[in-house]
């Protein structure tokens, strides 16, 4: 019986359903995008159901592994499901290309595991995103799919006062699919297809503060010449005003300050690898990762006038400013596609040892920006306001290449215990920002490209990791410690190198099927501008957890 028309027959109504609600919009990509959700939700429950069947009847000492067909299928459509995307465009400025180009998040629940070391080990899918020479590892076809959360702990310091936001994402987390083809004793070669979350952006911060030294008001005073007024924000809301050619203000201290941030979006990747044995102790492989996504952030500054300071007449700067609150908001969202291309080679010294190479060739992503901003002025009476709404800017489009990424990794194996290493070398020197003939393309690449040798410089990453499997029992462990320098040049920004700690467990499901648990902990700061003169700290901490379900057939 055919699997896939019998799946379809089977929820027919609510397939439907979606396509009623959707009737009436042109949206058809975020039609379809719900569409394969509620397809994936009935696989998944499906695989799941088969997990169970299968563990009561098999043992895990056996390694032969075997899957029923309608599994392998509804496993296939699971793949196809997350496929399905959005085409997306362009990013302008240097910190962009660095969210762009640092992932934050994990290829394989046992890959985030390990770490960086897992290239020392690239034995199972997650190979075709770190080393793809490693697929030939794999002895028979694996199916690999997993889901995750991600739980932001953000504690930030303004003015002396700390504030903690949390913000979480629950999603899959990958699907891959290895295809091995077998050429006598010790011939191999894989083909690989792959899905994974790549990065996740969700943060939340809120501040507040009494400031006594500086405002957003001032700010936008300061160095404004006053021959062009005509979109500065504090003269649409008559917050200030030119007197003897001088563009001043009295709003410049003594307001309180209250800030949120919101940040949303996410990376994801689609691999199709490909490694061959070339000799018995040697292999190679080559992998084109896609990139897509999108990146959205809103930040919103009150000011206001709590000790009622500013209600007199100003002879000295110039007329009344009966002023009371101030709203300023901001939104700026980006949607962003690429590729990556990863060669890499795989060394094996018996039975034991591992030794890998592979480097990430430079390839362009391409992103697309919009932004908008908009305030309103309050004043006393608070029945009084000005507001001002400038046009959206148009969308700007442009292009960015990024390095070279080279990575050294080894791996031994003693008595059950796997320990490996890993170092990889990325200089942020070699990212180039390109213009466009197109248009909507208004950035000035130059200016960026300045910018990025001003301020950025090569970053290094370290990683150990270890795996463990208990003898004469199902369970393996794992951890890993992960250092990554930060890529700014000493002295151009205040950013710490982030710490990575993480420790795994697996659960053998008999002879065809493992279960992988993660949790794994970033830590690194930073201070961040809100406007020129005022700038808070921020500690983030994001806790990942994630399991992983992998059959061999």
């Amino acid at each position: 019986m055919c699997i896939a028309p019998a799946f379809f027959y089977a929820h027919w109504r609510q397939l439907l359903v979606v396509l009623y609600q959707y009737k009436y919009q042109y949206n058809f990509t975020r039609m379809f995008l719900q569409l394969f959700q509620r397809i994936f939700q009935r696989i998944f429950q499906r695989i799941v159901s088969d997990i169970i069947m299968a563990h009561s009847k098999i043992h895990p000492a056996k390694k032969n592994y075997r899957i029923s067909h309608n599994t392998c299928i509804y496993a296939l459509l699971l793949l196809l499901c997350c496929t399905v995307r959005e085409s997306f465009g362009q990013a302008q400025y240097v910190e962009d290309a660095l969210r762009y180009t640092l992932p934050n998040n994990l290829h394989s629940v046992r890959q985030g595991a390990l770490g960086l070391a897992y290239n020392g080990i690239a034995d199972d899918a997650a190979a075709a995103f770190t080393n793809p020479a490693g697929l030939t590892l794999l002895p028979a076809a694996e199916f690999s799919a997993g889901l995750q959360g991600l739980f932001n702990n953000n504690t930030s310091t303004y003015l002396g006062n700390t504030f903690v936001r949390n913000s979480n994402t629950i999603a899959p987390s990958h699907l891959s699919l290895v295809l091995p083809v077998r050429v006598g004793e010790s011939g191999n070669y894989s083909f690989s297809f792959s899905y994974a979350r790549e990065s996740d952006f969700t943060r939340f911060d809120s501040l507040s503060g009494f400031n006594t030294e500086s405002t957003l008001i001032s700010s936008w005073v300061d160095g404004q010449r006053t021959n062009n007024l005509t979109n500065n924000f504090a003269w649409r809301l008559k917050l200030a005003d030119t007197v003897n050619r001088r563009f001043v203000t009295p709003l410049r201290n003594n307001l309180q300050q209250n800030m949120g941030l919101r940040e949303s979006g996410e990376i994801h990747t689609i691999a199709a690898g490909f490694g061959i044995d070339v000799t018995p102790q040697i292999a190679l492989g080559v992998s084109l990762i896609g990139t897509f996504g999108q990146f959205r952030s809103f930040r919103r500054i009150q000011e206001i006038d709590l000790q009622n300071r500013y209600n007199r007449l100003d002879r000295i700067n110039f007329s009344t400013v009966d002023f009371f609150r101030m709203s300023y908001a901001e939104l700026l969202t980006q949607s962003v596609s690429g590729l990556k291309f990863v060669i890499g080679a795989q060394g094996r010294i018996g039975e034991r040892t591992r030794i890998g190479a592979s480097c990430t060739l430079p390839l362009q992503t391409r992103v697309n920006e919009n932004f908008s901003r908009n305030a309103i002025a309050r004043f006393d009476p608070i029945t009084d306001s000005i507001a001002f709404n400038p046009p959206d800017s148009p969308t700007i489009t442009y292009l960015f290449s990024t390095p070279f990424v080279f990575n050294l990794a080894a791996s031994t194996h003693i008595d059950g215990l796997t320990i490996s290493g890993s170092a990889e070398y990325m200089n942020f020197q070699g990212l180039n920002f390109q213009g466009l003939t197109l248009p909507g393309a208004q950035i000035d690449a130059n200016a960026v490209n300045v910018a990025i040798r001003n301020l950025l410089n090569v970053q290094v990453r370290f990683g150990i990791g270890a795996e463990y499997e208990f003898a004469g029992t199902p369970f393996l462990a794992r951890g890993s410690f992960n250092y990554a320098s930060t890529p700014y040049i000493e002295g151009t920004a205040e950013v710490s190198p982030l710490l990575t700690g993480a420790v795994g467990i697996g659960y053998y499901l008999g002879i065809n099927g493992r279960l992988d648990a993660l949790y794994r902990v970033n830590q690194q700061y930073s201070v961040n501008q809100i406007y020129e003169g005022a700038t808070f700290r921020s500690t983030q901490n994001l806790h990942l957890v994630a399991v992983q379900y992998s059959v061999r057939f």
